[in-house]
């Protein structure tokens, strides 16, 4: 199973910088975060749907944060 999510916005490069220091990779899944066009791209696949769904909440979670701080942080 795969799931590719893009993220857009004035954040995205601090997003990647803080979210690309962790390379996860787990026994049933694994993700690659990468900058293309300016946009923030998040490809994740496993083995099956619990794991795909867990590592996509992990990340989103990530991301989530980093634009809440950005936010605070204006």
């Amino acid at each position: 199973m795969e799931a590719k999510l893009t993220v857009e916005g004035d954040e995205v490069e601090l997003i990647y910088k803080a979210i690309s220091v962790d390379k996860i990779e787990e026994r049933r899944s694994r993700a690659k975060v990468y900058l293309s066009n300016g946009r923030l791209v998040l490809e994740v696949e496993a083995k099956d749907l619990s794991a795909l769904r867990a590592m996509l909440n992990m990340y989103l979670r990530q991301i989530k944060v980093c634009t809440d701080i950005c936010g605070v942080l204006r």
